[in-house]
């Protein structure tokens, strides 16, 4: 029981490290990689690193159980694997709304609706990554040989080879 206790303690104190850090990371956004020279990439670079340590503080909340019920190689997958979605899905949905706050007849708006439609952008292209990704994951998930090339042709000519 006191071990039990100790363990929620330093979950939650990790957790709060770790949402100070992606605080901090958020007040001095606009300084971070300014040795990388493109926009583009230092913009994306900044996002996703902020998006990390939000996604490592809400896994240390999240699934305390699930790691404990694991050993080191399926925690190794499972945070690559969140990591390499997280990815995805920012560099998605990050470039798709910058490209529409871009658009001249957007900027032309007033305040309101200008973040109505950024709003609305984030949404709807959030939906859309996460329903590609969740399809291509429960794909993979229930389907383990789905990449091979004679499965591949068989779902082309609808033969089994």
């Amino acid at each position: 029981m006191p071990h039990s206790f100790v363990i929620q303690i330093l979950i939650i104190l990790s957790a709060t490290v770790l949402f100070a850090l992606a605080i901090l990371l958020l007040s001095v956004y606009k300084r971070l990689f300014t040795g990388v020279r493109i926009a583009w990439l230092r913009r994306n670079l900044s996002v996703l690193s902020v998006a990390v340590v939000f996604m490592l503080a809400f896994l240390v909340l999240q699934s305390p159980d699930m790691f404990a019920k694991v050993n080191a190689k399926a925690i190794i997958g499972i945070i690559s694997k969140e990591l390499l979605k997280l990815v995805i899905i920012i560099v998605f949905v990050y470039n798709i709304v910058w490209l529409i706050s871009r658009i001249p007849a957007i900027k032309a708006m007033s305040f309101i609706k200008h973040h109505a439609i950024i709003i609305l952008s984030i949404v709807v292209s959030a939906i859309i990554i996460y329903a590609a990704i969740n399809y291509v994951d429960n794909l993979i998930l229930f389907a383990p040989g789905w990449c091979t090339l004679p499965s591949i042709m068989s779902n082309w000519t609808g033969k089994e080879n």
